[in-house]
Parts: structure tokens; C-alpha cells; sequence
């Protein structure tokens, strides 16, 4: 899976979170909508940061990422997810698994009494083949969420012919989630395998290790590889519940 990740994003996002316990603020819109201004200034200049060397500049920055200062899995805020939300992914995405073709959503919410709650699935227009899919419109996901006050709390992705794992794609995927929310989650549905579910995040200690992976190898996490090192883990942090409600939007 793949999404538009910008530097000036990410650092922006990353202060906008730390510096707010609830999205209910003007301060908030104003930075949100900073950061909007940003994403429609920058998809060209995203697209071509690899050539003008930006992106190794970005990921040597640790203070713009926070990498150094992220808090031990025991300090992570709880994140709570309805497991309706799982079963309404798998039901919209049956026509993909039958043809063996991943399928995605972004996963929203709010942060309350410090407390993460999955409200939200954003379905993007979105490409995919059997082992790999791309969000096409970022841009309109962005725009709802800003519209409706709602932070993005992680991700969730099918796995149609391989086990529930995060592959070294999704791990570049979800660096980007992570170094922006230390809390952010990566769902694996695999139907064909058991466990047929899988909710994961980075390591903290494997954050640096792929950022300096993503400098030495650009191709890392852009085509599939092998890692001898197992860079993720079981997330610790994640309640699922069954009395919350859970809004589908399909934007393709």
C-alpha cells in the first residue's frame, strides 16, 4: 500500500497532535488547514523529492520524525476499535479477495480523555494487484477528515494470498503512520490463512532502523524484499469493542 508522504506533513502533524488532547479547537482547524494548503502545494514537488535528494535529508532529521523521543509500548494511549469495523472491511472488499486482490482503507477518530477511538473507514479510489495496493486520492480522504474534525488513527489492508504479516511495503507505509502517531495502528485481514487477522505496529526501536534502511536503500519498501530482522510486533494498546459505531465512507 502506498500513500503521498511529504516531510513538512508529517512535521506538521506530528506538533499538531502533541500539542492538542482534544481535535476541538480553533487552534487545531487552523494548523489542520495549514497543513491542507501544504498537501495542495506539494503532491509534484512529493512526487520528484527522491531526485532532489529531500527525502534522505527528511530522514536524517530525527527531530522533525520525533524518533528519538518516542515513548516506551507501555506509555502508548489505548486505542479503542469496534469490530464491526473489520467485518464491514471484509464485506466491502469480498469482490478483491475473491480475485486475489489486496484492498485498503485509512482508519479515523478522535483523541479523548486520552483515549483513541476508531470512528470512521475511509474507502480511497484505489489500485491494486496481489500483493501490493495505492490510495489514489489522498487528498479527498484528507479533505474529509478535515471537515469532520477526525485525525487519522492508523490503517487496515487485506493480505488475499499471504499470511497476516507486515511486509517490508507496508512497513514504509506505515513508517509514515507511526513517526506522525506513535499509537497508529496497521490491521492485516489474511481470510485464507489463520490467524485470519492481524493488528500490528513498528518496534520502537525499529523506527531508526528503517529510516536509516529508506536512506542506504531507496528501494526499500517500494518493491518487496526480505528482512532478516522482524521490525514489528503485536500491538499491545488496541481494545476491541462492540458499542461503538462505526461510520463506512466510501469514496471511490
Amino acid at each position: 500500500m502506498c500513500y503521498v508522504f511529504n516531510a513538512r506533513l508529517v512535521a506538521l502533524y506530528t506538533n499538531v497532535i502533541k500539542k492538542h488532547n482534544s481535535i476541538n479547537s480553533t487552534t487545531y482547524r487552523r494548523d489542520v488547514f495549514d497543513i491542507r494548503k501544504i498537501a495542495e502545494q506539494s503532491i509534484t514537488e512529493c512526487e520528484n523529492i527522491k531526485d532532489s535528494g529531500g527525502l534522505e535529508k527528511f530522514y536524517k532529521d530525527k527531530k522533525s520524525l520525533n524518533v528519538a523521543t518516542q515513548p516506551n509500548p507501555s506509555q502508548l494511549r489505548p486505542v479503542r476499535i469496534d469490530s464491526s469495523l473489520v467485518d464491514s472491511f471484509i464485506k466491502i472488499g469480498q469482490d478483491h479477495f475473491r480475485n486475489d486482490i489486496e484492498f485498503c482503507a485509512t482508519i479515523c477518530g478522535t483523541l479523548k480523555n486520552g483515549i483513541f477511538d476508531c470512528t470512521h473507514m475511509l474507502i480511497p479510489r484505489q489500485e491494486g494487484t496481489e500483493n501490493s495496493c495505492c490510495a489514489l486520492n489522498e487528498l479527498d480522504m484528507f479533505d474529509y477528515q478535515y471537515k469532520n474534525n477526525l485525525i487519522t488513527i492508523g490503517w487496515i489492508h487485506s493480505h488475499p494470498t499471504q499470511t497476516a504479516f507486515l511486509s517490508s511495503v507496508d512497513l514504509r507505509t506505515h513508517f509514515g503512520y507511526q513517526s506522525s502517531l506513535n499509537e497508529a495502528v496497521a490491521i492485516v485481514c489474511a481470510p485464507k490463512h489463520v490467524p485470519k487477522l492481524g493488528v500490528f505496529r513498528i518496534k520502537d526501536d525499529a523506527l531508526d532502523k528503517i529510516r536509516r534502511l529508506m536512506v542506504t536503500n531507496p528501494n526499500f519498501g517500494i518493491r518487496h524484499e526480505h528482512t532478516n530482522e522482524v521490525l514489528f510486533e503485536k500491538c499491545s494498546h488496541v481494545q476491541f469493542t462492540t458499542n461503538q459505531n462505526i461510520n463506512v465512507v466510501d469514496l471511490r
